[in-house]
């Protein structure tokens, strides 16, 4: 019998994987206890805004309130990433999704980038876990930043897709209905880091060959979980571009 030794790629990937767990794990609770300790910030900061007899205070107060109601945002960001990967699929209109964290993408950014949604309107329902696609696309924000450090814009755009099979043009592979997200960064990017974001065609398989695109492809297997497919397109160090179809839930949607 031969034994076949895990590449050094392979060995840094499953470490990448050791850590996202255990980072899940602990952000559940973690997220939990935050949540509990806001209630209590929220709740007072709320009465004492409407107390008459402390006006002079109330600018203060509301401050306070708002930099809970913003940690409460980044507690969220913890609970989505503390989801297990077997999540219960439901029908859903990914334009929900994506207004779910619209609010939250912008603290996963940072202040350089610019971020933006384009929804398409009547979306063809598809069968997902709301959480785990919220999951996938912060991941995909959180790449968009690291290819980004000198700021740029990013964008989501939604919109039903309909694929011909053998017609010559980018998209899911398989003929049929989808809904199709566009995830575009435009800024300055180098060669190096356009690339290293674009898994190789082992990792689109489900064996990532490259350790620097283990959060990239991480994200693919959320979106094949689901029966969907990625498409990943660099242009000259400017623009990278991510497109997730997921199929409509059935082809009669589309008529």
């Amino acid at each position: 019998m031969t034994i076949k030794l895990m590449s050094e790629p392979d060995k840094e990937y499953l470490r990448y994987l050791r850590q996202m767990e255990a980072v899940g794990r602990l952000s559940g609770p973690i997220a939990h206890d935050i949540n509990n300790l806001l209630s209590g910030i929220l709740g007072y900061s709320e009465l004492l805004l409407n107390e008459p007899t402390i006006k002079h205070l109330k600018p203060y107060i509301q401050e306070i309130s708002n930099a809970g109601r913003r940690i409460a945002k980044l507690a969220r960001i913890l609970l989505i990433f503390s989801r297990k990967y077997a999540g219960y699929s439901e029908e859903l209109n990914l334009n929900n999704a994506i207004e779910e964290i619209e609010p939250l993408v912008p603290y996963v950014l940072g202040p350089n980038i610019r971020f933006s949604t384009i929804k398409g309107s009547e979306l063809w329902p598809v069968r997902a876990d709301s959480s785990k696609i919220k999951q996938a696309l912060i991941t995909v924000a959180i790449d968009m930043r690291e290819i980004m450090p000198d700021g740029g814009r990013f964008t989501l755009e939604t919109r039903n897709h309909t694929a011909v099979q053998n017609r010559n043009q980018a998209g899911p592979g398989a003929s049929g209905h989808y809904v199709q997200i566009t995830a575009l960064a435009v800024g300055k990017l180098t060669s190096d880091q356009a690339l290293s974001c674009l898994p190789r065609p082992s990792s689109a398989s489900g064996n990532s060959g490259d350790a620097s695109s283990a959060e990239i492809s991480n994200t693919f297997e959320i979106i094949r979980a689901f029966d969907g497919h990625v498409t990943t397109n660099c242009l000259s160090g400017k623009e990278l571009t991510i497109n997730i179809y997921l199929p409509a839930v059935t082809n009669e949607s589309a008529e």
